[in-house]
């Protein structure tokens, strides 16, 4: 027994020696940050796997600080909040397993590091990097996520001499910098990305095919930049895309040829009026944000007006600012700074003496395609019904129909039918639920048509309501006859 006992505190012991006098230790944690530290100097002796050294004075990093320590454990390096201009070339070489380097808030302005090539997440963010560090970048074929957001970089280019292929980065955070252009080659080397931010930046255009090699994207954020317009057909090539960020730029029409998405933000542009006939490009994504336009409240948005109307009730499942949903008149003078939730669809109306001009938006084509329509709603069916611009002599039509609750598209469920009533009741939906719900006619001798969508609230399950009033009913009989 007293052997055991000796062996415990001799353990004890080590474990206490293992960690450097000025750090706390937690496990496999090794804890220096906050210590005012100007260098490395301790020797870490312990396989640590975290190593947090943020929020110190240190001005550089050389192996000579930890060439003395057990290095080859540590999976994540926490460097951020220092004042670290330069670091040796092979320093992070040291750190050969390392998985996750934190190298934020510091002052590095040539991000000229050679990293160990299994890292898989990069966090270079709040620094002065002015080169995008393609060639740094070369061997780390594990990457997952990368942050150089709050830096000075003017440009993403790629390297003549590179051909890098990135067959796991997801995240790629460029926002917050100076950028005016970015290689389609970058984004070529990124097959798998899923999220891109690139807002709070100087990008004028987008390059035409600078998403074909993207499908996997998900979200892309080009808030707050500069851009006049986006390129017809840009993002076609994005089945998942989800979430298209466009607020704050210099937009003045509205972008067709989208996929539908979930989240639509176009708040804060300069887009003044959306005709009717584009209504194909604006109703079928779920949340649509165009406040902070410009608008013109004629007859020509009165549509676009009553249609915002019905979404009204979107600001529940919100948590953004009110102006950034609705919008507010910019003219006529007699409704400027109006907000739409407060006016009538009535006010919007058209002084043909003084007929607007028009945009280039207006001349846009006009397609053909089928307009959905509710018929009947009731707590699990609802029925639908269209008209079809064909000759109705044509042969009985194929359609494709498309539907999901609301704010959930990745659960989406696809039918395919032929009608020759031109009608269709869709079963087995949830009662009380609102739902998402597409249709288009497919076509042999062409393209298939644009999708046309509805959104719907189903009716309460009236057997569940009439269960609660009998059962209301029986407790006020039992409290009677109990008194």
């Amino acid at each position: 027994m007293e052997s055991l006992l000796l062996s415990f505190l001799g353990i004890m012991v080590g474990m206490t020696h293992a960690c450097p006098e000025v750090c706390r230790c937690s496990g496999k944690t090794l804890d220096c940050s906050l210590r005012e530290l100007t260098d490395c100097p301790v020797v870490v002796e312990d396989d640590f796997q975290i190593w947090n050294f943020s929020g110190n004075e240190i001005p550089s990093l050389t192996s000579r600080s930890v060439i003395n320590s057990v290095t080859n454990v540590a999976n994540v390096l926490d460097i951020s909040n220092n004042k670290i201009t330069i670091a040796e070339e092979n320093f992070f070489l040291n750190f050969k397993n390392l998985g996750e380097l934190r190298i934020s808030n510091n002052n590095v302005n040539n991000f000229g590091f050679i990293l160990p090539p299994a890292l898989e997440i990069l966090i270079a963010s709040n620094n002065s990097i002015q080169r995008w560090p393609d060639i740094n970048l070369l061997q780390l074929q594990h990457l997952k996520k990368v942050y150089f957001d709050h830096n000075f970089l003017k440009s993403v280019s790629c390297s003549s001499d590179t051909n890098l292929i990135f067959n796991r980065l997801e995240k790629l955070d460029l926002s917050s910098n100076k950028i005016d252009h970015i290689d389609i080659c970058v984004l070529q080397s990124m097959p798998i990305l899923h999220e891109l931010d690139i807002s709070f930046n100087k990008l004028e255009t987008l390059t035409d095919g600078l998403f074909n090699s993207n499908a996997q994207l998900e979200r892309l954020d080009f808030s707050d930049n500069l851009l006049r317009s986006i390129p017809k057909g840009i993002f076609e090539k994005l089945p998942n895309l989800a979430i298209l960020l466009l607020s704050g730029n210099r937009l003045v029409t509205f972008p067709v040829q989208l996929p539908i998405l979930e989240v639509l933000d176009l708040s804060f542009n300069q887009i003044s009026n959306i005709r009717e006939h584009n209504k194909e490009n604006v109703y079928p994504h779920e949340f649509l944000f165009l406040g902070g336009n410009p608008f013109h409240c004629d007859c020509g948005v009165q549509w676009l007006k009553e249609f915002l109307d019905t979404r009204e009730y979107q600001l529940h499942y919100l948590n953004i600012p009110e102006e950034k949903f609705i919008p507010v008149c910019q003219s006529p003078s007699d409704l400027m700074n109006e907000s739409w939730n407060y006016l009538s669809s009535d006010l919007f109306v058209c002084d043909f003496q003084n007929p607007r001009k028009e945009t280039e938006f207006d001349d846009l084509e006009i397609q053909k395609k089928l307009e959905l329509e509710v018929v009947d709603i009731g707590d699990t069916s609802v029925k639908l019904r269209w008209n079809s611009f064909r000759d109705m002599t044509v042969a009985e039509s194929t359609y494709q129909l498309k539907y999901h609750q609301f704010g959930h598209k990745d659960k989406q469920t696809t039918h395919t039918f032929r009608s020759p009533s031109l009608s269709y009741i869709l079963q087995n939906l949830t009662a009380g639920t609102a739902y998402v719900i597409c249709l288009r006619e497919l076509v042999t001798y062409s393209e298939n048509l644009e999708f046309d969508c509805v959104e719907i609230i189903m009716k309460e399950d009236n057997v569940l309501f009439a269960y609660m009033i009998f059962a209301c009913i029986l407790s006020m009989l039992f409290y009677v006859f109990k008194v």
